[in-house]
């Protein structure tokens, strides 16, 4: 945030001392650490509050008794909470906005997939 912050908020012809507060190189550097760290933050905190909500489900106890083998739990579904289920669709939704996000943060280059 604060890369972003500094070199767009400081424009090339602002200087100090004579000195450019941020050059058009430097500005290319920090884009640089600004693409790859962003990203890894932004990543971290979608797995930060799906732990959040697993934890959560933890607490509050988030589960049925089970007697024997189960091996079609979907068949269970009417035993769990209403809470657990509204909180397994906020992280289903947390997720998938965090997969469709990160398919828009990385372009696709589609020069490469043209079959000759």
């Amino acid at each position: 945030f604060l890369s972003g912050v500094f070199s767009f908020g400081f424009p090339a012809v602002w200087t100090w001392n004579g000195v450019a507060l941020a050059s058009e190189a430097f500005k290319a550097k920090l884009l640089l650490v600004h693409r790859y760290v962003g990203p890894v933050i932004y990543y971290a905190m979608v797995g930060t509050i799906l732990l959040g909500i697993q934890e959560k489900e933890g607490f509050i106890g988030c589960a049925y008794k089970v007697e024997s083998a189960d091996l079609f739990p979907p068949a269970h579904y009417h035993l769990i909470p209403f809470a657990c289920k509204m909180s397994h669709y906020l992280g289903l939704l947390v997720l998938g906005t965090g997969l469709c996000t990160s398919f828009a943060l990385h372009p696709i280059d589609r020069g490469s997939y043209h079959h000759n």
